[in-house]
């Protein structure tokens, strides 16, 4: 079975690709970069328009059919919601990813940060307001 592992150039691809193989399953790599292709000679590599295009999903989908995908593993943060939407537009098209309504909550610091708590898992005191050092986007 061949799986669509999105996003190649990530810092977690070898650790993937090392999976997918011990699954008995072909990866097929692929990111917008084309250059990152050689960096991986012995795989499949596929060329996708950058998450932010208009013709993302158009292209790759048809990317998907093309090559005769069976699983798709979704990496990108930007895309999980999208993925999401293709699966249930598409049952056929097994893709591996969390339901919409923890996307949505683990998508967003803030609702993770009031999740947490609520589950008493120990997690850094956080804040909307502008009190600490340190300062990420919600």
């Amino acid at each position: 079975m061949k799986v669509f592992i999105e996003a190649a150039g990530c810092i977690d691809i070898a650790y993937i690709i090392r999976a997918c193989i011990q699954a008995d399953l072909t990866p097929v790599l692929t990111d917008m970069e084309a250059d990152l292709g050689s960096f991986f000679p012995d795989f499949q590599y596929l060329t996708v328009p950058p998450s932010s295009a208009e013709s993302h999903w158009k292209q790759t989908l048809e990317l998907i059919s093309d090559n005769q995908i069976d699983i798709v593993l979704p990496y990108l943060d930007e895309n999980l919601l999208g993925w999401q939407k293709v699966q249930s537009e598409n049952s056929k098209l097994k893709i591996i990813i969390s339901p919409r309504d923890t996307l949505e909550t683990f998508l967003d610091k803030w609702q993770t940060y009031e999740f947490f708590k609520r589950c008493n898992i120990p997690t850094p005191e956080t804040s909307l307001k502008d009190q600490y050092d340190l300062h990420k986007p919600r």
